[in-house]
């Protein structure tokens, strides 16, 4: 057994990098966030789930990527088994789905903002413990109904979730691409399995290293001239239009897979989101479970460099994982850390924008410290947040002044006086602490001035 640590040692061991202790102020945000949030989301309908923060290794290794994998802190079972801690949500939510396939009523439109974990270097933007809004929607294949609406709407979703935060055209530009249509990039210079593989995780990388670095490691992969080039170009592109309009791509614009990305544009106009979107060939997505539409958000601004938030089509991923019924799927996911960088960078603080306590009690003597509970109590069953001043227990109340300095500090909302008096009428004095003006109110009414 190992030796005990010193009360210093211990407090070192508690400093984890990349996770928090969340104090109060953090709570706070952290629940104003998720408010905006769940505000957003269920605008369009979606339910929120939940599902459990361990899972099989199993769940990540059948299309999540090497990647992931590498990043997860996993652990061994009772039984031997292979658990991590929750590095996403897409497959537990694939699993929900295909475990119950048979009677469930679809379309379905789930939502969850659950804590992640994530073995990487924590950085700016990236932590190790964080929440992760993930919405999605999932149908029958044979439903009859046209997969380029569900992609339309998921991204609407997620702008809708910006603007929530007054986060507009002027900050967040959303780039948009087709993993289906590449593969027919890909199939006219005839790539292998492998290379596809690899040549897709070059392309998620391209951003992110130099241009020398990205062709010689493009030339190792790809011993053709010809087909680099055609890669090349194809990242090159800067509209869908240009596809119908080039030599080398011209016969994509008759596939089915570029109508189909053709249709999600058309639809974002209609939502009124098409100045947000951009048409980007080298938006891949990591994972390796995407098969269709992809997505990234990015301030537009370039203040905050890592992708905010993304996502895409998923197909046949709840088949994978025991699933009865073909079913397609897409969704996103959102991570609270991105968005709290570019909040900051805005400015904005949410703490800053309503007050904690709706009534903060503020009380003359001694003899109504009861009386001032009872009210208390009153006021919580409406559905108030209340406070009564620190000195009420102590042996001797502090003079009202001060009483409202406290509340002012705590920037209340209010605070209610109780005086012998008025109380002796079955009345208080309620103070507006953001303009001065005050009432006298009857008790009996106080519920109603929430």
């Amino acid at each position: 057994m190992s030796e005990k640590l010193s009360p210093v040692e211990l407090r070192q061991r508690g400093s984890m990098k990349g996770f928090e202790y969340q104090n109060p102020s953090r709570c706070t945000f952290l629940r104003k966030l998720d408010q905006r949030i769940r505000t957003a989301v269920e605008s369009f309908g979606f339910e929120e789930i939940q599902g459990p923060i361990l899972q099989p290794i199993e769940f990540y290794q059948v299309k999540s990527g090497d990647e992931l994998l590498s990043h997860t802190y996993t652990f061994e079972d009772a039984d031997g088994s292979l658990l991590v801690l929750r590095p996403e949500m897409t497959p537990t939510v694939a699993y929900m789905v295909a475990k119950d396939d048979g009677r469930l009523t679809f379309p379905l439109r789930w939502w969850s903002n659950p804590d992640l974990f994530r073995k990487e270097k924590p950085q700016k933007g990236r932590k190790r413990q964080f929440k992760q809004l993930n919405v999605d929607i999932f149908d029958r294949v044979d439903s009859g109904r046209e997969r380029a609406f569900d992609d339309a709407e998921i991204i609407s979703v997620a702008f809708s979730v910006f603007e929530k935060f007054n986060l507009g055209i002027n900050d967040i530009i959303m780039k948009i691409n087709s993993r289906s249509l590449m593969e027919k990039v890909f199939d006219s210079v005839d790539l292998t399995t492998c290379q596809r593989i690899k040549l897709l995780t070059l392309i998620d990388r391209k951003p992110k290293v130099p241009i020398e670095t990205f062709n010689n490691k493009l030339e190792i992969l790809i011993d053709s001239f010809k087909s680099r080039q055609v890669i090349l170009k194809w990242l090159s592109l800067k509209t869908l239009e240009e596809v119908k309009s080039s030599p080398d791509f011209s016969l994509l614009s008759k596939t089915i897979e570029y109508e189909e990305l053709s249709k999600v544009f058309d639809l974002l106009k209609i939502y009124g989101k098409s100045e947000y979107c951009e048409f980007s060939p080298q938006t891949v997505r990591g994972l390796g479970y995407y098969t269709g539409t992809v997505f990234e958000a990015f301030d537009r601004r370039s203040e905050f460099k890592r992708s905010l938030m993304g996502g895409g089509r998923y197909d046949n991923l709840t088949k994978t994982l025991g699933g009865k019924i073909e079913i397609t799927g897409v969704g996103f996911g959102f991570g609270n850390v991105p968005l709290e960088e570019i909040l900051s960078l805005r400015n904005t603080n949410l703490l800053d924008e309503e007050a904690k306590i709706d009534y903060y009690i503020v009380v003359q003597s001694e003899t109504n410290k009861y009386d001032a509970i009872n009210i208390a109590e009153k006021l919580r069953r409406s559905g108030n947040r209340v406070l009564l001043d620190e000195s009420i227990s102590k042996g001797k109340l502090n003079k009202v002044n001060k009483q409202l300095s406290n509340a002012n500090k705590l920037k209340t909302r209010n605070s209610l006086i109780v005086f012998p008096d008025e109380l002796r009428r079955g009345q208080v004095i309620v103070k507006n602490m953001q303009t001065g003006q005050q009432e006298t109110l009857n008790i009996s009414s106080l519920s109603e001035n929430k």
